[in-house]
């Protein structure tokens, strides 16, 4: 009977301790994300990861959840960040009050829009007078990082004005349920490791001339591992594809020197309508558009500076050019993050003229990027995050007329979605164009996309295609 007891106290201390050393197992991972979060570029993925660990180990622990949140909304918005945030919002926590907006965000991420309005709204309706006063002096970020738990929040949206920001967010939802309303069928293809990797690649510029691809990537490059000290990402360099005449892709390999630099950065940013001149955007001396003259096949001369006119203080990261060479658009970052506007110059007596702000018409006061031009300057396409986007960056059209140029068209879904769709170039023969998209089902952070342009027959399913095929290229 003695033995028996003894067992059974044993057994009994052996669970409380087992108890305890789990929940501190738990804690010691939040403890050290935590601290993470705080570094200069934390790896939010291994964050991710250490603290799914944390959840096997106390699926209860509020903080786990948090965190969680905090870590999954920095890697570009994931969805996958919502459960953990519902989590929250029912805790009665005070912070979580102000989860109202994460939450929202993440709805319209996932298309539930009617949902999304309902919680961008009750964010808006809990936030008192003074609060609203304090943001003029606060982004937004910060004011969220003032009320919540551990002194977190993510850096989704970094603006001064939480009104202008969720009104924002709420239309986007609204132009959201019209436009996905009316689908438009197109075939989007995901261009597969052919074209893309398990890093970013954006900034497509396609040469009409010889079927030819450029575009940006951020993938490594072997011997040359050199990393911004900005983000810590590997530098921009100019990657090539070659469209082959049955209509599949030879593999993209990397531009070498002098077109490329493995020092800075350096990206594609258009060609002229010969596909002899490639436009470039160098990060070196604050940032210069080049331009490079093709010397041979394959073969590019040392870029230089196109003109010192649009030598600009801050980042100039799209640059359009008409067919005559008349006319230039191109963005030029602000002061703040919402400072992206729309610039146009005009080539006199060989001299560009001082580049001028585009007109509301084009610009709003969210962020306006990735312009191509076509019909020699008069069909203008860009991506905005204003208008009637549905979320994140959409693509717009407008087309130059007597009277200027006209109201933006947005091209619909399902060329735009409620991620970031961007740097739209379009064929000469308008048959097929390309886009670089944060959407779900690429390889990994922004790919480039394929558009057939031709209609499909009616009642024909959309068709998004993703091959998943070995990474054999960098």
């Amino acid at each position: 009977m003695k033995s028996k007891i003894i067992k059974l106290f044993c057994s009994v201390v052996f669970l409380t301790i087992g108890s305890i050393a789990y929940t501190q197992t738990a804690q010691s991972i939040v403890r050290k994300v935590d601290k993470s979060l705080y570094d200069k570029y934390p790896d939010y993925h291994q964050l991710e990861l250490d603290l799914l660990e944390a959840k096997k180990l106390d699926p209860k622990d509020l903080d786990v959840d948090y965190l969680l949140a905090v870590v999954l909304l920095e890697q570009e918005g994931k969805v996958e960040a919502l459960p953990y945030v519902k989590t929250i919002m029912s805790s009665g926590e005070e912070y979580s009050r102000d989860f109202d907006f994460y939450r929202g965000y993440l709805e319209q991420k996932d298309e539930n829009f009617d949902v999304a309005i309902t919680y961008f709204e009750k964010f808006k309706s809990k936030i008192t007078q003074n609060e609203y006063k304090a943001t003029e002096l606060m982004s937004l970020t910060n004011f969220l990082i003032s009320k919540i738990k551990f002194g977190h929040a993510t850096s989704l949206v970094d603006v001064f004005n939480i009104n202008q920001i969720v009104d924002n967010k709420i239309a986007q939802c609204r132009n959201g349920k019209l436009l996905m309303g009316k689908e438009r069928t197109v075939k989007i293809v995901d261009l597969d490791f052919d074209i893309n990797s398990n890093f970013d690649e954006y900034s497509p510029v396609y040469s009409n001339i010889d079927s030819i691809l450029y575009f940006t990537s951020r993938r490594p490059i072997p011997d040359h591992l050199k990393k911004d000290e900005s983000d810590e990402l590997f530098l921009e360099h100019i990657f090539e594809a070659k469209l082959n005449s049955d209509g599949t892709w030879g593999k993209a390999y990397f531009e070498e020197p002098p077109l490329n630099s493995y020092q800075t950065n350096v990206s594609a940013l258009a060609v002229n309508n010969l596909g002899k001149e490639l436009y470039l955007y160098d990060y070196k001396n604050k940032g210069e558009i080049l331009m490079s003259e093709r010397i041979g096949k394959g073969k590019w001369s040392t870029p230089k500076v196109f003109s010192s006119t649009f030598s600009y203080t801050e980042a100039e990261r799209s640059f359009a050019i008409s067919d005559d060479g008349k006319t230039v658009i191109l963005e030029r970052d602000g002061i703040t993050s919402l400072d992206r506007d729309l610039f146009i110059s005009k080539a006199e007596n060989g001299k560009w003229l001082e580049p001028k702000r585009m007109s509301s018409t084009i610009n709003t006061p969210f962020p306006e990027d990735g312009v191509f031009l076509k019909n020699n300057g008069k069909d203008l396409y860009f991506a905005s995050k204003g208008h009637n986007s549905m979320g994140g960056y959409d693509i717009f059209k407008s087309t130059l007329a007597d009277t200027g140029w006209t109201k933006p068209k947005n091209m619909g879904y399902p060329i735009n979605t409620v991620y970031d769709d961007i740097y739209f170039v379009l064929s000469e023969n308008d048959r097929f164009a390309f886009l670089s998209s944060n959407r779900p089902g690429g390889l990994g952070g922004f790919d480039v996309y394929y558009i057939d342009m031709k209609p499909l027959p009616d009642k024909q399913e959309l068709i998004v295609t993703v091959v998943d095929k070995d990474n054999s290229s960098y």
